[in-house]
């Protein structure tokens, strides 16, 4: 019985470790697109802070918040991070919070930085 759910286990991790470590790589792919956009546009007011399991936190003033959601991110981690030899390609949600347990809409960001 325990050497059985020992082998499932190992079954299990032989099968997400390969999409796992995909995922990571392209994190890391597009953390890296974040930074050259940044590197392109040093004004641009945001800073990437961590990726995590399948999300890239960054930083974002509330006044840049509509030109992330609908410029920077979506060439940042779809168009510029695919992996065409299986396929891949994300496709994004874009969340946003004002501390770490306060989620806002892009709406009601954008109604923030106007007021």
């Amino acid at each position: 019985s325990s050497s059985k759910s020992v082998m499932s286990a190992q079954e299990r991790a032989s099968v997400n470790f390969p999409i796992q470590s995909c995922i990571s790589g392209v994190l890391q792919l597009a953390m890296g697109n974040m930074a050259a956009y940044k590197a392109m546009y040093p004004q641009a007011p945001f800073t990437v802070l961590l990726p995590f399991h399948d999300a890239i936190y960054s930083m974002v003033h509330v006044s840049f918040a509509e030109q992330f959601a609908k410029e920077v991110i979506p060439w940042a981690m779809e168009e510029m991070a695919q992996v065409p030899s299986i396929g891949l390609k994300l496709k994004t949600d874009v969340e946003f919070e004002y501390h770490w347990s306060h989620p806002v809409s892009l709406e009601e960001a954008i109604a923030e930085s106007l007021a």
